[in-house]
This record gives C-alpha cells, structure tokens and sequence, in this order.
C-alpha cells in the first residue's frame, strides 16, 4: 500500500540539482557523506533521506530536559496534594538559610516536598540555561529554534519567581497560573526536543500514500483539529488546576452521582441541605459544607472530561484509520487513547479514595504527560503538512499544504 523509501525525490534545497544540499544550514552533503557536517559538526548519514545537519547530543539533552522537567511537575503536583506549599514559609531564602543551606535535619514533612520542589526548579533553570547557550551557538541556520531557547529560559526565570510569589503573596490566581505555566513549559521542552530530533533535522518527506491530494487534505484537517485538541486539554488543565487550588477537589463528594443527583446544587443552602441527607442516609462520611463556587468548578471539571473524552476518541480514531504507514503518528495517538482511558479511572479514584494525595499527584501527572504528548503529535503533524510529498506516479514533487488544495492551485516546491 504505501511507497518504499526509494521512490520518493530527495529533499534538495539548491538550484543546482545536481548537488544536494542540507535543508537546514545548505552545507554540500555529497562531499561529507560518512563524516561530518562543516557547518555544525554532526554526522552525516548515508542515506538521502535522513543526511541532513543533525546533533544526536543536542537532542539527548533536550529529551534529558523533557524529564527533567516532567519529574518536577510531578514534584509540584505532590507539593499541591499534599499541602506543602506554605510548608516553607519565606522565599528565596528557605527558613532564613540560603536554597542550597537548608540543613538536612529540617528536610521533615512536608518541608521535605516543598524544598525539594525548589531545588528541582533550580536544577531545570540551570539545564534551561545550557539549552538555550547550546541552541544559540549551534543552530544559526534555524534563528527560530534559537529564540525558541532564549523564550524557553525567560519562562522558566518566571515559573521560578511565580512560585516563589505564591509562597510571599498567599494568592489563589498565582497559584493556578503557576500550575498551569509549569504544564505549558513542558509542552515547550517538548517542542524542542521535537524540533532537534533526526526526523525534524533531515526535513524526511512522509510518504502520505497513494491517495493523492485527498490525503493531502485529511492531514492538513488533522493538523488542524490537533490544535483543537490540544486547547481542550488546555481548557481541562485550567479547571484543574482552578480546582485543586481553591480546595474543591471533593466539593463533590460521590461519584459519579453529584450529591446524590445528576447536577448538583449550586446554591448555599441546597448544597447543605444535600449534604445533611446524605449524612443521615450514611452515603458520605465527609461532614463538610462547600461553597457554591466549589461546587461549580468541581462540577465543571467533570463536565469538561466528557468534552476531553469525546474529542480525544474520535481524534484517535480519526489518526489510527488515516494515518496507516505513519508510526511517528500512531505511536502519541495510541498513548494518548490509553493515558485518557487510565485519566478517566483515576480522576473517579480521586473522589473514591477520599482525595489520597498520591491517587491525586497521580491523576495531575498523567494529565501533564496527555498534554505533552499531544503537543508532540500537534508538531509531528504540522511538520508533516509543511513539507508532505505526492506519489512518486504523481511526480514525486514535495508539495507545500500552506496552499489551498484544489490541484489547479497546489504550489510545488522547488519545481
């Protein structure tokens, strides 16, 4: 069904075709097959296809920063859960002792999570400072990706003031920007890491299939709707973090009934009356009175994850019927069925258990990590819409999906 790699043209960024040249910096690639990149020092493959200006070190530490980073969201998801976030009350010192100072004997508690959090923090600017010197030195050629470094540093110099302002200005709005932030900039190390990868590098041509310009059109709409999704994980972030803040996490204490209804009371004196009935019947054994405030955004919350549910399914069913023959495709989009499937058992787990902390770090990192893999699908696939190429029946020419797709106006790149 699909093309093998041969039949499809080279990527060649050079008026003289005779000579093929790196699509990111123009070095001439045919003189240093087998050795390295004049322009950046990398190694150069073999094969067409992949012989463009690549760092397998710069990628290794963009993934090392993605963990990095995504360990330290899980720190500050267990510092929320726990209630540790004023365990240390001053900032930037920590109990009157320089960050680096705090004596171990004090590392007890919660002070435990919230100091470490801290040290985490510091450990991920400093690899934000090595990303973004390496990104400025070594991609002249891509000004974009090395802004994109100089961006990725000032973000996390104000996640890190942010989360030291939440500490000395006790505001809930702080701490939810903060927690949403933290997401966002994962998605950012993400997107780095994507953009310094061998697949992004080489500028590969994806063979799309055989169907022509109508599968040119299902990846241009996919692309697209990858975006909407990635705005409702956005939008779900948002209510959770509005949730876990403001102290609603069991606002609504059964599940999946709400008090007992299908929608709960959003006034003072129903939710009362609610939870006194389900006090007497002995169907809750929280004896506590939110208000109508939580109640909403807990409530909203649970909406929402019909709407993640709902446009996650069919996303996934839509990528994993289109997009056969595409593994850097397939691979986030069948993590992310699983991951929304696990989410969902652990968000009703999160009321069951009565709100454990763990279940409930639980249930904020996997939320991160769905939103980060979608972020490396929404990339993959505008990668893939910005340089897709027609069958080699059709010409092999790489065609540019920026245009419309009617085949009187297809604009053909380098043709």
């Amino acid at each position: 069904m699909l093309g093998i790699a041969s039949t499809w043209m080279p990527i060649v960024k050079t008026s003289d075709k005779s000579v093929m040249r790196c699509s990111s910096c123009g070095c001439n690639l045919i003189r240093f097959m087998g050795k390295s990149c004049p322009q950046c020092g990398s190694y150069v493959g073999r094969n067409n296809a992949t012989s463009q200006c690549y760092s397998t070190w710069l990628h290794r530490y963009a993934v090392l920063l993605v963990i990095a980073t995504f360990l330290l969201v899980i720190l500050g998801g267990t510092v929320t859960s726990k209630g540790a976030g004023l365990a240390v009350p001053d900032w930037p010192t920590s109990y009157g002792y320089g960050m680096f100072e705090l004596p171990w004997m004090m590392w007890v508690g919660n002070i435990f999570w919230e100091h470490l959090h801290r040290l985490a923090g510091a450990a991920v600017g400093i690899l934000c400072i090595v990303m973004a010197a390496w990104l400025w030195i070594s991609q002249q050629h891509r000004p974009w990706l090395r802004w994109g470094g100089i961006g990725l540093l000032g973000l996390v110099i104000l996640q890190g003031v942010m989360g030291g302002l939440r500490v000395t200005e006790l505001s809930i709005v702080l701490a939810i920007t903060h927690g949403v932030m933290g997401q966002l900039f994962l998605c950012l190390t993400v997107f780095i890491a994507a953009a310094t990868s061998a697949y992004w590098a080489s500028g590969d041509q994806q063979d799309i299939g055989r169907d022509g310009l109508d599968r040119l059109r299902v990846f241009r709409y996919l692309g697209r709707f990858s975006v909407f999704f990635f705005v409702v994980l956005l939008i779900q972030l948002i209510l959770g973090a509005a949730m876990r803040h403001s102290e609603a996490g069991l606002a609504i204490f059964d599940f999946p009934s709400a008090y007992g209804q299908l929608v709960p009371p959003f006034s003072q004196s129903g939710i009362a009356e609610a939870t006194e009935k389900m006090l007497d019947e002995g169907d809750t054994w929280l004896a506590a009175y939110f208000t109508p405030m939580q109640v909403a955004v807990h409530f909203a919350h649970r909406v929402w994850a019909i709407v993640v549910l709902s446009v996650g399914g069919w996303f996934i069913v839509r990528l994993l019927r289109d997009a056969i023959g595409q593994p850097l495709l397939l691979r986030p989009a069948v993590a992310i069925a699983l991951m929304l499937i696990m989410q969902a058992a652990l968000g009703a787990s999160v009321i069951w258990s009565g709100r454990h902390s763990e279940v409930a770090t639980a249930h904020q990192a996997l939320g991160a990590a769905i939103l980060a893999t979608s972020a490396l699908l929404l990339v993959r696939l505008m990668r893939l819409n910005l340089r897709s190429v027609m069958p080699s029946n059709q010409g092999g020419r790489v065609v540019d999906l920026q245009t419309p797709t009617s085949s009187s106006s297809l604009k053909v790149v380098g043709a």
